[in-house]
């Protein structure tokens, strides 16, 4: 009961998914070289790429859940731990937000990774095909995911498609849109260079341009009335916040 009091009444703080990146990988780090976890991925809000990060999950494999429990509490210096269970445990990180951990075996590290990354409403949908995730457990190994989808009919469903939309009746129809990748990606249409506020000339963008194998590279400068007047300004600002320190 005290658990759930502390966890109810902890402020949580939404983060930027690009700012939740450099934590993820801090975290993982955590768990893989102090915590001495075997396997550790990110789930949930993160690994579906939503633009705003409430709760920061993770699936890990290890023989000692307890002490893993117990070290992740001296992440960062102090992380007060909000709940625990037999296989999850949460905390408040500093940055605001929570971090959530679950304990799975390599036998149903795929289901552990489905039940725990798709949102509330694709867990439904995808039950109403599968039966009751938690029941499948039980029944058969799913050491990956896509073993999973593919036991009952489901073409595999991408982790940022899993939002509950009408991903689980595509998956049944093979008609799942394909996804984006950086891989795509063709060129850059926003860049400056040195000629007004960037770090770097035309000729070395084109070159670093080329070599990332992008077809097309766009500059846009400032032009040079707009930079005086930026400097103007920023002069100005810095003028009135020297005078208002000293007096």
């Amino acid at each position: 009961m005290a658990q759930h009091v502390r966890q109810g009444v902890t402020e949580a703080h939404a983060i930027l998914l690009y700012r939740a990146d450099d934590l993820r990988i801090a975290v993982e780090e955590f768990l893989l070289e102090k915590c001495g976890v075997r396997r550790a991925e990110a789930a949930g809000d993160y690994r579906r790429r939503v633009d705003v990060i409430e709760e920061l999950a993770f699936i890990v494999e290890t023989d000692n859940f307890v002490a893993v429990v117990s070290r992740l509490e001296r992440y960062g210096g102090r992380t007060p731990l909000l709940s625990a269970t037999r296989d999850t445990a949460s905390y408040a990180l500093s940055s605001g937000v929570i971090l959530r951990i679950h304990t799975a075996s390599q036998e149903n590290w795929g289901l552990a990774l489905v039940c725990c990354t798709g949102s509330k409403a694709h867990l439904r949908k995808l039950a109403a095909v599968t039966g009751s995730l938690t029941a499948l457990k039980s029944k058969s190994p799913f050491p990956m995911e896509d073993a999973l989808y593919a036991k009952f009919g489901l073409s595999f469903i991408e982790p940022e498609l899993r939002e509950g939309y009408e991903e689980v009746k595509q998956a049944a129809q093979g008609t799942l849109p394909v996804l984006v990748t950086v891989n795509d990606i063709r060129g850059e249409l926003h860049a400056h260079s040195t000629s007004s506020d960037g770090s770097n000339s035309i000729e070395q963008m084109a070159v670093a341009a080329r070599a990332h194998g992008y077809e097309y590279i766009g500059i846009t400068d400032h032009s040079q009335s707009a930079e005086n007047r930026a400097a103007a300004y920023r002069s100005k600002t810095s003028g009135s916040r020297s005078g208002s320190s000293t007096s």
